[in-house]
């Protein structure tokens, strides 16, 4: 089993983002192979693959934006859901595994689960 650490870093405005981006790669952090068109979010792994066993993957996201509150709204469904978060945990690997640890056809996998994990969420953090 593959296991990454993601960790989601908030800032206030892309300026602060770019500030911290810049300083995570002085400190030896690779920005993504394939950026993200979003605006506001960046993102950066401690390897050059992306994917890797004890890789420490990091989401900077300005805060208050809908990329930044899916994060959260995501994190707090599934610790509010064990049968989700395990059945997410079994989904991202074996969608790692069939893309041979490839970020960007893992991202290709499960982009379509993860819509439907969002619409989900959304759906319990408004009350229904």
């Amino acid at each position: 089993m593959v296991n990454i650490l993601d960790i989601l870093i908030s800032t206030k405005d892309s300026e602060h983002m770019n500030e911290l981006r810049d300083k995570l790669v002085a400190i030896g952090y690779f920005p993504s192979l394939n950026p993200s068109s979003r605006q506001g979010y960046i993102f950066l792994a401690s390897r050059q693959e992306e994917t890797g066993e004890g890789d420490i993957h990091i989401h900077l996201a300005v805060a208050n934006t809908e990329t930044h509150d899916n994060f959260l709204i995501i994190r707090d469904y599934l610790r509010s859901h064990n049968d989700e978060a395990d059945q997410y945990s079994k989904i991202k690997y074996q969608y790692a595994k069939q893309a041979n640890y490839d970020r960007s056809a893992y991202k290709k996998l499960k982009a379509a689960y993860v819509d439907k994990l969002l619409q989900r969420a959304r759906q319990w953090k408004n009350g229904g």
